[in-house]
């Protein structure tokens, strides 16, 4: 995602809010959750929905280290 999101400061503020609204749309239904539910969503409810799924993925990565990190004491 990196990747794509180079020289995305370079375009002007409204192509900007499209390429995020689209890479907000692409992760939450990554995640599973329904377009016609995306699009009745508030804002809110999204920043939450993104809080959980970050949340989530630090989680994973904590349980991940800590998993190589005992493996490798072995």
């Amino acid at each position: 995602m990196r990747g794509f999101l180079t020289g995305v400061g370079n375009l002007p503020i409204h192509e900007t809010l499209a390429y995020y609204q689209w890479i907000v749309t692409l992760e939450l239904l990554e995640i599973g959750i329904p377009w016609n539910t995306i699009q009745e969503m508030t804002e809110n409810q999204i920043h939450i929905a993104l809080g959980v799924i970050a949340a989530k993925k630090q989680r994973e990565q904590e349980a991940q280290a800590k998993s190589q990190a005992s493996q490798m004491r072995m």
